[in-house]
C-alpha cells in the first residue's frame, strides 16, 4: 500500500477494517505457518501493521518515507537554488538514486506475486503483480472502485462492493 501521496488519487482505506479482513482470511490457519508480506513507501503504515500483527508481519528493509512525503518527490523545495554544496546535507531519501527506489519497488511487487492473497490498492504496482500472476485473488483495498472491473482478479471489495 502506498501510504504517501496516494490520497491525491483514492481517499486512505480504513486500515482498521483492512486488518479485521486479514484477520477474517488468516483465521484458522495454524499460528505460526500464515506470514503478511508489507510492501509499502510509508514507514508510518508499517509500523502499524508490525503493531498490529507483530510477528506474522515480514518485509524488506529498503527505503520508506518517515515524514509522508512521496520518495519519488522528496526534494526539499530550496533543493535547486542550494544546489549540492549548499550547506546543510539533504535526507537521506533525496540522496538515493531513483533507479534503486524504483527497483525496490518492483522487487517487492515480484514477491507479492508469490503470495496466496493480495491485499491491494488500485496503483501501478498493483496492477503490476495482477499482470504477473493473473491467477492470484485481489481483495481491493480502496474506498472506491478500481478504475477498472474485472470480476475474475477481485474476489472482493473491503468497503463491501
Amino acid at each position: 500500500m502506498r501510504g504517501t501521496d496516494k490520497f491525491l488519487e483514492h481517499p486512505p482505506p480504513d486500515l482498521d477494517l483492512v486488518f479485521r479482513q486479514i484477520e477474517q482470511v488468516t483465521a484458522g490457519r495454524p499460528e505460526p505457518s500464515w506470514r503478511l508480506f508489507v510492501a509499502t513507501d510509508d514507514a508510518r503504515l508499517l509500523e502499524r501493521v508490525k503493531t498490529w500483527f507483530g510477528d506474522h508481519a515480514i518485509f524488506r528493509e529498503v527505503l520508506r518515507s518517515e515524514n509522508g512525503h512521496a520518495l519519488h518527490t522528496a526534494v526539499p523545495v530550496d533543493a535547486w537554488e542550494r544546489g549540492p554544496y549548499g550547506g546543510e546535507p539533504f535526507p537521506a531519501m533525496v540522496r538515493r538514486p531513483a533507479f534503486q527506489i524504483g527497483l525496490e519497488a518492483i522487487q517487492d511487487a515480484l514477491l507479492v506475486s508469490r503470495s496466496n492473497v493480495f491485499f491491494g490498492s488500485s496503483s501501478c504496482l498493483s496492477y503490476f503483480v495482477a499482470a504477473y500472476n493473473s491467477d492470484l485473488p485481489w481483495l481491493h483495498v480502496d474506498k472506491s472502485d478500481p478504475p477498472w472491473k474485472r470480476d475474475d482478479l477481485i474476489c472482493a471489495s473491503i468497503n463491501g462492493t
